[in-house]
C-alpha cells in the first residue's frame, strides 16, 4: 500500500510539474505506465486575441470575418457621431425663431429651408449609409447564426463566441433612427418648409424665363428636394429595418 501511495504523490509531483512550464509545449516529460488509465485534458486558450493576431490567422474565414465586422462597427460608430455632432441639434432647431410670436415674411420658410439644403443633403447621405452598414453587419452575423445550412457556417471550429461589440454596434445604429425620427415628429417646421420650396421651385420651372437661375443647377436641387421628400415620407427606422431584412 506504501509503495502505491509513494507512486502516486511522484507522478502528481510530476504532473505539476509538467503543468507550471510552458503550457504549449506538446512534449511531456510525465512518465505513463503501460497499464494506467491515462488523464485526458482538453486544453483552450481562454485569453482575449488580439484583432491584428486575429485578422492574420491562417483560418481565412475568421480572418475575413473579423476584418469585415470591425469594420462595420467602427463605421457605425462614426456615423452616430456624425449624427450627433451635425445632424441632432441642428434639425432639432431648424425653422425655430427667437420669439414664437415673431411673425414671418413671405418667402422666409423656403429661403431657410434653401440655405438648410447642404444639412438635409447630409441627413439623406448619413442615413443611407448607415443602412447599407447595418445590412451587411446583419449579413455577416447571420452567417455565423443562421440554421439554415450548418455546413456554410464560416465559425464552426469557433467556440463561447462573444459578439457583443457587434450587437451594441447594431444597438447603436439603429438608435440613430429612432433618435431622427423623434426630432422629425416634433419639428414640424422640417415638413412644412420642405412642402412650401418644393412647391417654390414648381413655379420656377414653369417660368424659367423670369427667374435667373441655371437649368442644370435648378435640377440638381430638385433632385436634392426629391430625395428628401422620399425619405421624410415614412419614419426612419421602419423604412430602414425594413430594407434591412428585406
Amino acid at each position: 500500500f506504501r509503495q502505491v501511495v509513494d507512486e502516486c504523490l511522484f507522478r502528481s509531483n510530476a504532473l505539476l510539474a509538467d503543468l507550471c512550464g510552458d503550457p504549449f509545449d506538446s512534449a511531456s516529460s510525465l512518465p505513463v505506465a503501460s497499464g494506467a488509465d491515462p488523464v485526458r485534458l482538453h486544453v483552450e486558450p481562454v485569453e482575449h486575441s488580439h484583432l491584428s493576431l486575429l485578422l492574420q490567422s491562417d483560418n481565412v474565414a475568421v480572418s475575413k470575418f473579423v476584418m469585415v465586422l470591425s469594420y462595420d462597427c467602427i463605421e457605425i460608430s462614426n456615423l452616430s457621431n456624425l449624427a450627433s455632432r451635425n445632424l441632432y441639434r441642428q434639425l432639432h432647431l431648424f425653422g425655430h425663431r427667437s420669439s414664437p410670436q415673431e411673425v414671418l415674411l413671405e418667402g422666409e420658410p423656403q429661403k431657410a429651408f434653401g440655405e438648410s439644403l447642404p444639412l438635409f443633403m447630409q441627413l439623406c447621405e448619413t442615413t443611407i449609409r448607415m443602412r447599407d452598414v447595418l445590412g451587411n453587419l446583419l449579413q455577416q452575423l447571420n452567417s455565423v447564426y443562421s440554421l439554415r445550412d450548418k455546413n456554410v457556417r464560416p465559425l464552426n471550429s469557433i467556440k463561447n463566441l462573444k459578439l457583443r461589440t457587434a450587437f451594441e454596434a447594431l444597438g447603436e445604429g439603429l438608435a440613430v433612427f429612432l433618435v431622427l425620427d423623434e426630432i422629425i415628429k416634433q419639428n414640424a417646421h422640417i415638413k412644412s418648409y420642405l412642402a412650401l420650396f418644393s412647391r417654390m421651385l414648381n413655379k420656377v420651372k414653369l417660368d424659367l424665363d423670369t427667374f435667373d437661375i441655371n437649368v442644370e443647377d435648378l435640377d440638381l436641387i430638385d433632385q436634392v428636394v426629391g430625395d428628401v421628400e422620399k425619405l421624410l415620407e415614412v419614419s426612419f427606422f421602419q423604412a430602414r429595418t425594413i430594407n434591412l431584412v428585406g
